[in-house]
């Protein structure tokens, strides 16, 4: 075995045995996997009443959650992909335990063990860049505070998962992109890869067709680098033609799987479906109409002309795509007709909010990593000459740095991982050109120990603002005001079944907690549910509320009573809403207030709603 062979093996299993042992210690002391409480997110629990449809109906198709915006149920818009890799941890877990425990340990376990994987898929994306100095990006992408804090144990959502297929998928086009000639041997097998994992990740989550549009964007430019030198622009559209057969296969079998027989003619773009498969299946026939009409061109061509002719190709199709399906360039959301449905969802929402509206400790542990790498690719652009056959790729680098940051900084703090991924690429080229020059000046060991110093800064500075700086943003989230716990205790105590009206957000923890039906979740699928839920608020006088809980079947209204009013909540008409009625502990004939424990009532009052059958 060669020493290259013997280390892309060895650092990989020790980081992964080192990660899983820190990972497992920096768990609560107190950990108990079987404790349905400790999940974390109304989209872990959302996730996990989804496994525990899945796993007792055993219908691949079933996508309503009957107990959600009751009585009529909510349509769920979450596909197959990380659903499996939680039943992947559920299945063998199930020899030894119950089922709800089994799902409970999926619920625990997956987002640790996505993000001791995520930093090995990262050293594997950028090893044709970085070579040696991709073993770097493994430590360096654990300790990043917007990554290691998607890892905590009890985080059972899709983000972390999406973040490794991402990886893979950038890795791909890094080698589709680079101009060493172990890649271009292989160039339309990576770039038929490339085109497969984007289309899972698409499968994953409708929001990665912003990884597709760049990665259009950086093998376009390839082409039509080629086709203004004059190097074989037909060699490179073949490329882009491969990059798009292996994105249209993934997108027609995901489409396959996820849509049942009866709604083969839906074209819904908010998950995938038969939307995504014309676009690409589009973007493939652009590509080879264009390859077509080159072979056929008997005069001299050029960049100019084939430029013309190609975006001429790609407004036909852009022209078909929307003529099809309209909605699609809508974006995902554009089945919410009412205006203030996002309001309701993003009010409380910490990740939909850009980091600018944090405090300064938030603003720079979650751009820790940009922070440091956009230094170090002015460094490597600097001396670009030791990595000239690989500008397209680096430049490629940088351009996703630059959008993912600018997406965080002022749209939504969700897409910090993006940033801080693709911040491992050029810190690890950094340090790694350090050791070189160092170990080259003053010997192995010396120079080894000269950048050990800076290595370490730069892999550990950000765990100042994990375990010494507070991350929380300027208002309180509601979690932090009540504990939800306490409430799904409590409603466990009342009658099995009975239908609650709570906070949208405490929604999918009920669902998952309790045997109770809800009718609001933060789902933008479920819009009567969530506009129901807030129109029963802010009614005034509340016998407006009380004709949509009595048809809704509301048997218990609860809300946390610590939490200030939500601007949503306030009364259309001046006066006192429903909302601030309950939370003033005003009296209704129609209603009587559950006697709660002394802890439960500090957060939360529970109304029992009076009729006959309750």
């Amino acid at each position: 075995m060669t020493q290259d062979r013997f280390q892309a093996i060895f650092w990989p299993l020790a980081f992964i045995i080192v990660a899983s042992i820190v990972t497992w210690w920096k768990a609560p002391s107190d950990l108990a996997l079987f404790d349905k409480s400790r999940i974390i997110g109304p989209d872990a629990h959302y996730w996990l009443v989804v496994l525990t449809e899945f796993i007792t109906t055993g219908e691949w198709h079933n996508t309503v959650i009957e107990r959600s915006n009751a009585p009529y149920g909510e349509s769920w818009f979450r596909t197959h992909p990380f659903l499996m890799a939680l039943y992947a941890i559920y299945f063998p877990a199930s020899f030894w335990f119950s089922t709800a425990d089994s799902i409970n340990l999926a619920g625990m376990l997956i987002a640790p063990v996505l993000l001791v994987l995520l930093p090995v898929a990262a050293m594997w994306s950028a090893a044709p860049l970085l070579g040696r100095a991709r073993f770097w990006c493994m430590p360096i992408l654990y300790f990043l505070p917007s990554v290691f804090s998607q890892g905590l144990v009890g985080r059972a959502d899709h983000h972390l998962f999406l973040l490794l297929i991402f990886a893979l998928a950038f890795g791909c086009v890094l080698r589709a992109l680079s101009g060493r000639e172990a890649y271009q041997e292989n160039i339309l097998r990576w770039a038929f890869a490339g085109g497969m994992m984007h289309a899972l990740a698409i499968w994953v989550s409708i929001e990665a067709l912003l990884f597709l549009l760049i990665a259009f964007t950086g093998l376009g430019v390839k082409w039509l680098t080629a086709a203004v030198s004059g190097r074989s622009p037909l060699q490179m559209a073949r490329v882009n033609q491969a990059f798009c057969a292996g994105l249209a296969c993934v997108l027609l079998a995901g489409a396959i799987a996820e849509t049942p027989p009866a709604s083969i003619l839906a074209l819904p773009v908010d998950r995938i479906s038969g939307a995504h498969v014309l676009m690409a299946v589009l973007a493939l026939l652009v590509w080879s109409g264009y390859i077509a009409l080159i072979r056929r061109r008997t005069g001299a061509g050029s960049a100019g002309k084939d430029l013309v002719l190609l975006i001429g190709l790609t407004g036909l199709a852009g022209a078909i795509m929307f003529v099809a399906v309209p909605d699609f360039f809508r974006g995902p959301l554009s089945t919410v007709e009412h205006p203030d449905i996002k309001q309701f969802i993003h009010e409380r929402t910490t990740e939909m909010k850009p980091v600018m509206d944090y405090v300064w400790k938030r603003q720079v542990s979650a751009m820790a990593g940009p922070l440091l790498a956009f230094p170090a690719l002015m460094i490597l652009f600097a001396v670009r000459r030791k990595i000239a056959a690989d500008t397209l790729a680096w430049s490629y680098v940088a351009f996703n740095l630059a959008i993912f940051s600018a997406l965080t900084l002022f749209y939504k703090v969700r897409f910090g991982t993006y940033p801080a991924y693709i911040s491992v690429i050029p810190l690890a080229w950094l340090i790694g050109a350090m050791f070189t020059t160092a170990q080259s000046r003053f010997g192995i060991l010396a120079g080894g120990l000269t950048v050990t110093l800076p290595a370490l800064t730069v892999i550990f500075w950000p765990l100042y603002f994990i375990l010494l700086s507070p991350l929380s943003n300027d208002r309180q989230p509601l979690s932090e005001w009540c504990q939800r716990g306490m409430l799904t205790q409590a409603l466990n105590k009342q009658p099995a079944g009975k239908t609650v009206l709570a906070s949208i957000f405490a929604g999918p923890q009920i669902l998952y907690e309790t045997s109770h039906s809800v009718i609001g979740t933060p789902y933008h699928r479920n819009q009567a549910g969530i506009l129901d839920s807030y129109t029963i608020m802010r009614a005034s006088p509340p016998e407006q509320a009380k004709s949509i809980i009595d048809r809704r079947g509301i048997d218990y209204i609860a809300l946390c009573h610590l939490a200030p009013s939500a601007a949503a909540y306030r009364s259309g008409s001046g006066g006192a809403s429903f909302y601030d009625l309950l939370k003033s502990g005003a009296e209704l004939p129609w209603l009587e207030a559950v006697e709660l424990p002394t802890d439960v009532a500090g957060q939360y009052r529970i109304y029992r709603v009076r009729r006959p059958n309750n």
